[in-house]
């Protein structure tokens, strides 16, 4: 994984202009509108995890499975559960 870890460096200025709390905003609303319980979300190639820990500030329970070497600092103490 060290071509991630690279990558990594730069991810987070290449998606700066995502917004990924409105994202997860919008997930939670239209699960909502759905009358569906989130239950356990899977995150599959989360990156950097920045809309991991904003579906995870929303209260619901991610696990993500694919990650770039920053995310995996980012979420230390955040109370996420990586996949192996």
């Amino acid at each position: 994984m060290a071509g991630y870890d690279v990558f990594a460096r730069y991810y987070d200025a290449l998606t700066a202009n995502v917004d990924y709390k409105g994202r997860a905003a919008y997930l939670k609303k239209l699960l909502e509108h759905l009358h569906h319980e989130p239950g356990i979300v899977l995150d599959l190639a989360c990156g950097t995890g920045s809309l991991t820990l904003e579906l995870y500030k929303l209260g619901m329970d991610v696990l993500e499975r694919v990650r770039l070497h920053r995310h995996a600092v980012r979420s230390e103490g955040q109370g996420l559960r990586h996949g192996s």
